[in-house]
């Protein structure tokens, strides 16, 4: 998927803040000084994030699109955010949806025909 969408930098986070699991609650203020060093370091004029729902409503991924989002909102990135012309998010589906697989596109383009743009700044 990385290669698809032209993503040339990938970075593997070791932060005692952002720890995997469930029981884990990452401060939003910790994922946006992530995305924002991630996305300063390499230029990035696009973000790919999850949505509110976090697609399979892992606690982690929810804070990674309220701090996505956290990121887009303050003052304190305005420098990188001025690089960055587009923020996608990907959109939660129902169980049946998501391991629909192929089939799943026909149901998005009739049911969902906006979710490509989800998100954008």
């Amino acid at each position: 998927a990385g290669a698809y969408l032209g993503v040339t930098s990938v970075e593997l986070v070791d932060d005692s803040a952002l720890r995997d699991g469930f029981d884990e609650k990452w401060p939003v203020e910790a994922v946006a000084a992530r995305v924002d060093a991630a996305a300063s370091k390499v230029g990035a004029e696009t973000v790919v994030t999850f949505d509110a729902g976090g697609v399979s409503g892992h606690p982690n991924h929810t804070a990674t699109y309220r701090g996505v989002l956290y990121w887009m909102l303050s003052e304190d990135y305005r420098e990188t955010l001025r690089g960055v012309r587009q923020v996608w998010s990907l959109v939660t589906t129902n169980t049946v949806r998501k391991f629909a697989g192929v089939c799943d596109a026909f149901a998005s383009f009739f049911l969902e025909p906006n979710a490509m743009l989800a998100a954008s700044n």
